[in-house]
């Protein structure tokens, strides 16, 4: 009798886990596909091209139904075990003009990573000052940088970066991907 009632129990687990994947609707992404898409690789900055010459990264765009992006950023080949940040910015190189934080990620122990943002990065621009005129800025273009100064030391030699403002604290290394043109589908 007791066996019967462990086989009962286990058919009835079954059932209810297939049901409940039945009934569970599509991820956000599935669901998003038949939505406007975008890919976009970033390619490393020259003065880092060298010391990391297998890195990849990969940013794909999806629009909700709102005129919302999702961003998906998926990395590999990067240093293991770092932070980075990722911006939108105004050009794809220095000095960049207006930027805006995204998000940051830190890379497992093979240097892969994944990241998600749900933000406006097609339509995104910046207000700005230019003398006395304020001016709409256009951010077409995604960088990464370094979270920590001293991150980028094992390529470019101990305290050789140059120390710049994109992260939260106001220390970051030096930009290690960017996205270009023409390959860029940002660029209005």
């Amino acid at each position: 009798m007791r066996s019967m009632r462990v086989v009962f129990s286990v058919c009835m687990t079954l059932l209810i886990a297939l049901g409940a994947v039945m009934v569970t609707p599509a991820s956000a992404e599935t669901q998003q596909t038949n939505r406007p898409s975008d890919t976009i690789r970033l390619t490393p900055f020259d003065a880092v091209a060298e010391c990391f010459p297998y890195a990849e990264v990969n940013i794909r765009l999806i629009e909700n139904n709102r005129g919302i992006d999702r961003l998906f950023l998926q990395a590999s080949n990067l240093p293991p075990q770092t932070e980075f940040t990722l911006f939108l910015t105004e050009t794809p190189g220095p000095p960049f003009g207006a930027a805006q934080y995204l998000s940051s990620f830190t890379t497992n122990r093979a240097g892969w990573a994944q990241a998600r943002v749900t933000t406006e990065v097609r339509d995104a621009f910046a207000s700005t000052l230019v003398g006395e005129e304020r001016v709409r800025v256009e951010l077409d273009n995604i960088v990464i940088w370094f979270a920590d100064p001293a991150d980028d030391d094992g390529c470019l030699g101990a305290g050789q970066g140059p120390i710049t403002p994109f992260d939260i604290d106001g220390e970051a290394g030096i930009g290690i991907v960017q996205s270009v043109e023409p390959e860029n589908p940002l660029a209005r």
